[in-house]
């Protein structure tokens, strides 16, 4: 392969001889000797080590040193690179550079740093490698011979392995230990978790955590639970591997599930134990989120059977009735012509087929118009309840692990409002920048959002767009973030209790916004917020500080409520902003249009 060639700044830069460099290469006898000599020292300068031979040196880069220590070019081909001449040039460079060998106490000093600085959250040979050479350069000590860093690397790598093993084991009780070597003993018969045994499925449950899920269906969901079920009766502890980086752990875990039962329980048992918890740790999770993904696809999988059902149910009633306009315009004229006769006698001897042609007419509207959504909504509620009657989340699979069991709730509650605060949002560039592209599949637009009473944790609906979302006597645990979201319509906050910092800064409220009888516990952010229709901020605590610092009014002539403590100011452009009262206590400030 050829060498790209190198450039001239890259040659001024790294390659330039320096005036006290200068002199050390004029000592030298013979043009190769001071050519070899200044190469090798610019070499050592650039890279922090010496070079093998000719082969690391560029034509550009021999010519231009060249040039300047007044030799030629080919001399630097009689140079020795074994010998006593280089390894005198060796030791003037390193004392120049003020650089020093890797001795031995060197080498098991920086294989400790490793060990303890670098390897425990890096398993990667050559970035561990990488930072050895530049720690090495930073201390001055010259790289010891390849083979020699390979070592090192590799000690370091094996003893911070080895250091996580003991620490995991320490940090699981003697009883956990037991159920998660059990997964691999060759007595094995745990079959299921416990509470599955009336399943009779005698797949071990090392081989039902590392399963997949199937496609979308109740079995499929039901294995999902006893997977869940089966993961959580292993009882580990709670934050085990908190201070894993997520590389390490996830490097576990495949080990773990590639690795055959009988080559597990080769490894001691340290290591057994530490690559079977971080599968089921990662496990947990994964499965949690597959609960999640197989609840919704089922929703969405009972809709549409619900409405192919009852399509062709009415499908098969279905006659379509043609000429509906003459039909129309005949019973019209006979209507008008004899006003005062009976419809029977008049009406039906107008119309092609009398009066069944008139009732096929009438069934034709029906099945058409709200009856297919309302026997659509009907079936599907049906299959709903079913779903539920058949496939329960699990309640607890066992005494001890209540904690477990809410800890997997905690994880389904976080997983479903990150997925529905993903289809929230819409990617698209601003509206005046989006008329030609449309909304992305992930997007639900027109979204309606009815969480009443619900408890939310953690929610964060930033950049969310809603129509119509109904947050009544709902309680936001933690942070609630609805930061530069937009509400369509009327978001409807009444009573809804915020135990820590709420942030709206830059909301958008197209219509009312109601927040009466609210609570908040923490702060609360609404700078840059727009109101567009009534603000109703009566009856709100604020235990924090509150923040409405350059809100904007679309409409100030229209009927507000603010806070205590703030009033309305109309600006020169037609709009109002918001202003601390001077008095503290004064009455939120009402101004009605």
């Amino acid at each position: 392969m050829s060498r790209e060639p190198t450039g001239m700044d890259e040659l001024v830069d790294h390659w330039t001889v320096l005036d006290d460099e200068r002199d050390l290469v004029l000592e030298k006898r013979g043009g190769a000797q001071r050519l070899g000599f200044a190469l090798v020292l610019k070499f050592y300068t650039r890279h922090g080590r010496f070079p093998r031979g000719r082969a690391e040196f560029s034509d550009e880069v021999v010519e231009f040193v060249a040039r300047q220590v007044k030799v030629s070019g080919a001399e630097f081909g009689l140079y020795e690179w074994a010998g006593r001449t280089i390894e005198r040039h060796r030791g003037q460079i390193r004392a120049h550079l003020g650089f020093r060998e890797c001795s031995v106490a060197d080498a098991d000093k920086f294989t400790v740093w490793l060990t303890t600085d670098i390897a425990h959250a890096e398993r990667n040979a050559d970035r561990v490698r990488e930072e050895l050479l530049k720690r090495l350069r930073e201390e001055s000590v010259e790289p010891p011979t390849a083979d020699r860093v390979t070592r090192m690397v590799r000690s370091a790598l094996h003893n911070a392995e080895e250091n996580w093993f003991l620490t995991v084991w320490e940090r699981v009780p003697d009883a956990v230990r037991g159920r998660v070597l059990a997964l691999v003993g060759e007595e094995s018969e745990m079959a299921a978790a416990p509470g599955d045994e009336e399943d009779g499925d005698e797949e071990s449950v090392l081989a039902l955590v590392k399963s997949l899920p199937g496609n979308v269906s109740l079995e499929s969901m039901l294995r999902e639970i006893r997977k869940l079920r089966a993961i959580r009766a292993v009882g580990l502890p709670t934050g085990l591997f908190a201070d894993t980086a997520p590389k390490v752990l996830a490097g576990w875990r495949q080990q773990a599930v590639v690795e055959s039962p009988s080559h597990l329980r080769r490894r001691s048992p340290q290591s057994r134990l530490t690559l079977l918890a971080a599968l089921l740790v990662e496990r947990e999770r994964e499965v949690t989120d597959t609960l999640v993904d197989l609840l919704i696809a089922t929703v969405h999988r009972i809709g549409a059977r619900a409405e192919k059902k009852v399509t062709d149910q009415l499908v098969n009633a279905f006659k379509k009735v043609t000429g509906k306009e003459n039909i129309l315009f005949q019973i019209a004229e006979a209507s008008l012509a004899c006003p005062d006769e009976e419809v029977r006698q008049v009406v039906f001897p107008a119309v092609r087929g009398g009066e069944q042609t008139l009732r096929e007419l009438v069934h034709e509207f029906k099945t058409k118009g709200p009856v297919y959504r309302r026997e659509a909504l009907r079936a599907a509620r049906r299959r709903y309840r079913a779903a539920r009657v058949g496939s329960p989340l699990p309640s607890g699979p066992a005494s001890r692990q209540d904690d477990g069991d809410r800890d997997g709730e905690l994880q389904v509650r976080l997983t479903a409002q990150r997925i529905l605060a993903a289809h929230l949002r819409d990617e698209r560039p601003p509206p005046d920048q989006r008329s030609i592209l449309p909304a992305a599949l992930t997007f639900w637009e027109g979204m309606s959002l009815d969480l009443t009473g619900a408890t939310l944790i953690d929610f964060d609906l930033t950049g969310g767009h809603v129509t119509g979302a109904v947050f009544s006597k709902a309680t936001f645990t933690g942070i609630a973030r609805f930061d530069e979201s937009t509400f369509i319509g009327t978001p409807h906050f009444d009573d809804a209790t915020f135990t820590e910092d709420a942030w709206f800064v830059k909301a958008a409220f197209t219509g009312d916004a109601v927040f009466i009888g609210a609570t908040f516990t923490g702060d609360a952010w609404f700078t840059w917020a727009t109101f567009t229709g009534n603000a109703l901020f009566s009856e709100v605590t604020f235990t924090g500080s509150l923040q409405l610092d350059r809100v904007v009014v679309i409409n100030p002539m229209v009927v507000h409520i603010w806070p205590s403590g703030w009033r309305l100011e109309v600006t020169p452009e037609g709009t109002g902003r918001l202003i601390r009262r001077e008095a503290v206590g004064d009455a939120a400030s009402r101004v009605a249009g």
